[in-house]
This record gives C-alpha cells, sequence and structure tokens, in this order.
C-alpha cells in the first residue's frame, strides 16, 4: 500500500494543482475515527476537503476534489488545503478559514480569497436565536431565507 501511494502521488499532486487553481472552491472538513496503537481504541482525526466545480457557472474545467488528513483541526491545516487558492471560497464559519479573506497586512497584498458564507450554517445560527429568544428580527430573516 505504501507504494502503491507513492506512485500515486504525483497525480494526487497534479488534481490539488487543478482544484486550487479554479475561480470557486468548496472546502470543509470532517471528523474520521483513526485507529490509536496501544489504547485498544480510535481517536479523532479529521479529513479536509477542497472541491472544485464549476459547472454551474458554464465552465468546461472538469470537476476534482482532493482530501488532506489532520490529527487536529488547526488553522494551518485550512491553509495548507487551499495554499495558492485565488478567488471565492464556499466554506461554513470555521474561523480557521479567516485569515485568507484579509489582506497581508505586511505588505498590503490582497486577501488570496473572497468568503462565499453557507445558508445552511448562517440559516442554522438566525434559527437558534429565534428559538431561544422569539425574537420578531430572526422570524422575519426565517421568512426571508
Amino acid at each position: 500500500v505504501g507504494h502503491m501511494a507513492a506512485l500515486l502521488e504525483p497525480l494526487a499532486q497534479r488534481i490539488a494543482r487543478h482544484v486550487r487553481a479554479g475561480s470557486a472552491v468548496h472546502a470543509d472538513d470532517t471528523t474520521v475515527p483513526v485507529l490509536d496503537p496501544g489504547r485498544g481504541r480510535t481517536k479523532t482525526g479529521r479529513l479536509w476537503t477542497a472541491v472544485r466545480d464549476e459547472r454551474p457557472y458554464g465552465s468546461t474545467a472538469p470537476p476534482a476534489a482532493f482530501y488532506l488528513y489532520s490529527a487536529d483541526r488547526t488553522s494551518e491545516h485550512a491553509h495548507a488545503l487551499l495554499k495558492g487558492c485565488r478567488g471565492h471560497l464556499h466554506a461554513d464559519g470555521y474561523t480557521g478559514f479567516g485569515g485568507l479573506y484579509e489582506a497581508d497586512p505586511k505588505t498590503g497584498a490582497p486577501a488570496p480569497l473572497k468568503e462565499v458564507a453557507c445558508w445552511a450554517h448562517a440559516r442554522r445560527k438566525i434559527y437558534d436565536v429565534h428559538i431561544e429568544t422569539k425574537s420578531p428580527a430572526a422570524a422575519e430573516a426565517l421568512e426571508m431565507i
């Protein structure tokens, strides 16, 4: 398996370059159980996913996805996943993506990505506020969504 993984590494890198070159990228992470030798159980790892699919925008670029694994959810992994991306990032509200939406304070270079927030995640927070407070503004926002 290790030999096969080494042989496929150039292909995986090429797919990652293709995904990162897209003008719109979707990114997320999810928990995965990982064997924890010596403890007799599993621990929680993260599988980071980046997806390029511009077909809804009329592009002929082929859709693709690539994955990176990490043992934790620190922002350095989100930044590694999206290294070199420029354009729009469709993602949840995970704060680890936040630095990618900001201009470089040292050089003044523009932010590499523009945030395209997820309606499902935004709606969920508004719904929680509505349930807790019965806020008319939250109810109106839910109605508009």
